[in-house]
């Protein structure tokens, strides 16, 4: 009986024995499966993030770089109707200073390498660059966009070149049209070096080697410096890239003018690569394509050590486990609650930034609309008059216009360059581009006479606009054209709310470190429901207006380092508009 209990305790233990090493099996094996698969799938997603992140980063690229073409594009239209160019003074004192301005002004947008102006016969006249004044008198007749010029009379935006430099460079080039003749007197060009001109849209938006191609599929920024200026299905491109077929059909689809992304081995590295591209469009146009690519082993690479860590974690895990299986069972079903409270709280934030994002496509469509609204107004006018003077010249080459038509016409191209300059700027911050600032000593007192005799123009009747003049001259280090753009928007929206009564601006300094400018009224007040968003775009509650005015004003105010706020009049009806800038004294290190 003692032997057959000994042989059945012994059975019991090797049962035990068995039973513990098929728990550690089972647990291992069930772990390397697991850890297999999660593995996998972590770096799937890992993969479909990282991919749609670099879609939407060379989407904002491709944004800018059309903004600010755009842009540029505007400031040499409006130099082309300087007096000294429309006479035909290309070659002037006045012509150089005026090119040297625009040199300047330009490089605050974007790198420009030098501001040139060519005769009616495609001379170079002038330059604003003192470097390249040797080159004036070359003959520019066979370049791309000296030709289209000629054919279009319209802006244009040019292939590469190699420029009298010997660069590689790409042009922007303006039509100079008398606009009293309608004669063509000579043509405005900027020209952009590459592939430097990429730089700062990498630096800005923290992406690398930006590769980019021009209107006619040559390189013009690109990772392997041999492929510079080479036409991308030219033979020694496609040879080197053995013809990828994946990277091709990528490539015809972003020519076509479309979004392109693709996963493809690397003829060069020999390793995965994701690519993605977006084309830049100028006024319908496509001017050139710009396209990021990243080792897919890069992007594992984020993941791979934290990995490795939880899979030593893991074995550890398992090995206490085998001494004690309730402790596993407790932290497997821990850790399982664990990924389902991050899995919950994971899709509570996919639940939020979809409201947040139908909320902003609401903000979106009402602006459109808005914007819509606002273009029309000042065109519809213009589009009349024109039409109007076009009927009364029946045959006629000359026609008399009144005064009051012309100040119409004025002030609607006015509305309209401020509604346009205010999208763009908008456009230019939404892109992730710093406010450039000309800093200088301001007197406040003199820039809020400016903006309300400025406004008394446009007044409504009934409305009185007071100053209250600071003890002694308040002087601020500012951008004086940002400041005047605050205080017209401020001063216009308190004109726009009050349909009688009176508008105050007052300003004084505190503790001799900041200047305070206070602008209240006493219309309508601001509505509860926008007040907690009163400084964001697209935020209005009016029927005119754009919704991006407080917007701009509160990055103009914060990129000088001040503040800007609002508020109800607690003493009776009207809104009080406050914001400060630090005094001159103070930013003599800025």
């Amino acid at each position: 009986m003692q032997r057959f209990i000994r042989l059945l305790g012994g059975t019991a233990s090797r049962l035990s024995v068995v039973g513990i090493a098929l728990v550690v099996v089972l647990a291992f094996g069930s772990y390397l499966t697991v850890q297999t698969l999660t593995e996998k799938n972590v770096r799937e997603a890992l993969l479909d993030q990282q991919m749609q992140r670099q879609i939407d980063s060379i989407k904002a690229v491709s944004a800018r770089i059309a903004a600010d073409i755009d842009s540029v594009t505007v400031r040499m239209q409006l130099l082309a109707t300087e007096p000294a160019l429309q006479n035909g003074e290309l070659a002037s004192s006045r012509a150089t200073e005026l090119l040297v301005q625009q040199y300047q002004e330009l490089n605050k947008i974007t790198s420009v390498e030098g501001v040139i102006i060519l005769d009616e016969n495609n001379i170079m006249a002038n330059t604003g660059v003192e470097e390249q004044r040797h080159f004036i008198g070359s003959d520019l007749s066979q370049r791309d966009y000296a030709i289209e010029i000629g054919n279009r009379l319209q802006p244009y935006v040019s292939p590469s070149f190699t420029s009298l430099n010997d660069e590689l460079a790409f042009a922007i080039a303006v039509p100079i049209l008398n606009r009293e003749t309608g004669q063509y007197v000579g043509t405005l060009v900027a020209r952009f070096v590459v592939p430097e001109f990429f730089e700062p849209y990498e630096q800005d938006l923290q992406i690398s080697n930006i590769v980019a191609l021009d209107k006619n599929e040559v390189y013009i920024a690109t990772t392997i410096p041999e492929f510079l200026g080479l036409e991308y299905w030219g033979e020694q491109v496609q040879t080197a890239l053995r013809a990828n077929t994946q990277l091709n059909e990528a490539y015809m689809t972003l020519a076509s003018g479309k979004h392109a992304s693709t996963l493809f081995i690397s003829a060069v590295t020999n390793d995965e690569r994701f690519v993605s591209g977006s084309p830049v469009f100028y006024r319908g146009e496509q001017i050139m394509s710009v396209i990021i690519t990243t080792p897919t082993a890069a992007i594992y690479a984020q993941v791979d050590e934290i990995l490795f860590a939880q899979k030593i974690q893991t074995i550890v895990t398992l090995a206490i486990v085998v001494a004690a299986i309730s402790v596993l069972i407790l932290y497997l079903s821990k850790w399982n609650r664990t990924l389902d409270k991050k899995v919950k709280q994971r899709t509570t934030e996919l639940e939020t930034a979809n409201e947040r994002l139908k909320e902003h496509d609401k903000l979106q469509k009402e602006f459109i609309n808005i914007a819509a609204h606002e273009l029309r107004t000042p065109i519809q006018p213009m589009l009349g008059l024109s039409d109007f003077m076009t009927a009364s010249l029946d045959g006629k080459d000359k026609l008399e216009v009144s005064r009051d038509d012309v100040e119409l016409l004025a002030r609607s191209a006015n509305r309209l360059e401020r509604l346009s300059s205010q999208i763009l700027e908008m456009a230019r911050i939404e892109g992730g581009s710093k406010l450039h600032l000309n800093l200088e000593p301001v007197d406040i007192s003199t820039k809020v006479r400016n903006v309300i005799e400025n406004t008394r123009r446009t007044i409504k009747a009934g409305i009185d606009i007071s100053y209250i003049e600071p003890e002694e001259p308040i002087t601020v280090q500012a951008d004086r054209i940002k400041i005047f753009e605050v205080l017209s928007n401020l001063l216009g929206n308190s004109i726009k709310f009050t349909q009688r009564g009176s508008i105050t601006i007052s300003a004084w300094s505190k503790d001799g470190k900041e200047a305070i400018i206070k602008v209240a009224d006493s219309g309508a007040g601001i509505d509860p429901e926008i007040m907690p968003r009163l400084f964001t775009k697209f935020a209005t509650k009016s029927d005119s207006g754009t919704g991006i005015g407080l917007y701009l004003a509160k990055n103009i105010i914060e990129a000088h380092g001040g503040r800007i706020w609002a508020e109800n009049n607690k003493d009776g009806s009207g809104a009080i508009f406050t914001f400060t800038l630090p005094l001159a004294t103070k930013l003599t290190h800025r």
